[in-house]
């Protein structure tokens, strides 16, 4: 086998264990010993969760964690292997993908992770950093206009194709951010109602005002 091919499937296996480190999981555990798939309405990993159940800080550290677990490996493979084979767009894309199945079936958590919507956020922004930052801007302006940051964020996410495909990026890259948006949206649906209602928004900021109490 070349060997070249053997770096590639072994950097693909650290990928997928890094994205499957369950740093919610871990943060709350850490803090209440508690299993935090067993509280909130979500009863998942997600950051949003451990946000409502286990307050800010660990919320905003496994938001954190989350997206460094997608941001990481793409700028591993784009800058330490730059002028390589393994810097390839393909390479690329498959290092964030297998970091974000690691997020959505983690190894370590008998396959049953989050969604993967930060950890797909943080390997978008390292792949395409000047996009997503104008994106985040954007959002950040609408959540208190409209106060419906997740529905905003399902929508920014399924339109992201489009805008690579109008500023002529590869059809490699259309073609992935077009298969990670209806995976999203495909996810997102059986929550479309809280998303329209804007619940997230309302727990969040509900748990922030106790904090400040």
């Amino acid at each position: 086998m070349d060997k070249r091919l053997i770096h590639v499937l072994f950097f693909f296996l650290i990928f997928y264990l890094i994205g499957s480190f369950p740093s919610g999981y871990v943060f709350f555990k850490l803090k209440t010993n508690k299993d935090i798939r067993t509280f909130g309405k979500r009863r998942n990993i997600g950051a949003t969760n451990v946000f409502i159940e286990g307050g800010p800080y660990i919320g905003i550290f496994t938001l954190i964690a989350d997206i460094l677990k997608g941001a990481i490996p793409v700028v591993f493979v784009k800058f330490y292997y730059k002028d390589n084979i393994l810097s390839s767009e393909m390479v690329i894309i498959l290092s964030a993908l297998f970091a974000v199945l690691g997020h959505i079936f983690p190894i370590f958590l008998n396959f049953k992770g989050g969604k993967g919507l930060a950890t797909t956020l943080g390997a978008l922004l390292a792949i395409f950093p000047e996009i997503l930052i104008s994106y985040l801007f954007i959002f950040l302006i609408l959540i208190p206009i409209f106060k419906r940051p997740a529905l905003i964020g399902m929508i920014l996410f399924v339109i992201f194709p489009f805008i690579l495909y109008f500023q002529n990026y590869s059809q490699i890259y259309v073609g992935t951010s077009s298969f990670f948006s209806v995976v999203y949206l495909f996810i997102s649906l059986n929550h479309i109602k809280s998303l329209i209602k804007g619940e997230e928004y309302w727990e969040v900021l509900k748990k922030l005002e106790n904090v400040k109490k």
